[in-house]
């Protein structure tokens, strides 16, 4: 009898994570992008430029062995977002019990990513749909590379956690920003514990900078978006446009570094502190 459709363990040739090994699935004649085998199903697929999701695309590979050579075009970025996903879901699980995004102990929510969402300047970009809910990773144009690392694949992923679970409507984005960076490095850190930048958000995928943000260093002449770290400051209240959220969030992800690492010091408002 011929197994048509069983899960099995793929060695994947990554991006940024070098050679890791993940769980694909066997059906239709090849080994996919899906895993069945936790407790919420795992499926990256690729778009192709496109932004419509009833065009999807499989992500497929004949012997599980998935190169780079074969994986050109920017599609080895979909085994970075696969691997990481179910990293992120397996270090949730089995540290806190928290199955996917909205933590149902029997059926936990589908996590469906999307690679090469879009074309032009919105390739420079990875988003969660809260209408959706799914998780989408541009391959990159003038700003960055594939936006694939593990931190940004994190970041999206607690989207999903604060919408299901968190509540904070989209008038509060400054705390689902500031709340996803956290969830970016706490993860990062314990996916890759070696890691030498943990603090800094997107350090991968940049190509004018050092990083995207940092929330150690929040100033950083380096980094691509300088974010505040004192409420009601200047650099708080004067924040505007699309990187308001993000400026205003390094408020919340710099409290974080400081619970974890402790600091003082004298902030924007001339108040000193000490943790």
């Amino acid at each position: 009898m011929r197994i048509i459709n069983f899960s099995a363990v793929g060695t994947f040739s990554t991006r940024y994570n070098g050679t890791r090994q993940g769980i694909t699935q066997h059906y239709d004649g090849g080994f996919h992008l899906a895993d069945s085998t936790r407790g919420a199903i795992i499926h990256t697929w690729n778009l192709e430029g496109r932004i419509d999701t009833i065009n999807r695309i499989e992500l497929t590979d004949n012997d599980n062995n998935w190169t780079t050579a074969e994986h050109t075009d920017n599609r080895d970025m979909a085994l970075d977002v696969h691997w990481g996903l179910q990293q992120i879901y397996d270090y949730l699980f089995h540290h806190h019990g928290i199955n996917s995004f909205d933590n149902n102990p029997n059926n936990g929510f589908a996590i469906d990513a999307y690679i090469k969402y879009d074309t032009g300047n919105a390739a420079d970009n990875a988003y969660w749909d809260p209408t959706m809910q799914i998780l989408y990773f541009g391959e990159g144009r003038n700003r960055y590379r594939p936006v694939a690392c593990l931190d940004a694949v994190a970041h999206e992923y607690g989207h999903g956690i604060t919408q299901f679970q968190i509540g904070w409507g989209n008038n509060q984005r400054h705390f689902h920003e500031g709340m996803s960076d956290i969830w970016g490095v706490i993860l990062e850190h314990r996916i890759n514990p070696n890691s030498n930048s943990v603090w800094q958000i997107g350090e991968q995928i940049t190509k004018n900078y050092q990083c995207l943000r940092n929330i150690q260093n929040t100033n950083d002449s380096n980094v691509e978006i300088k974010i505040a770290d004192t409420f009601n400051s200047a650099q708080y209240n004067n924040a505007v446009g699309n990187l308001q959220p993000y400026v205003q969030g390094g408020v919340f992800s710099h409290w974080f570094y400081l619970l974890v690492n402790g600091g003082s010091g004298v902030n924007d408002l001339g108040n000193s502190y000490r943790v």
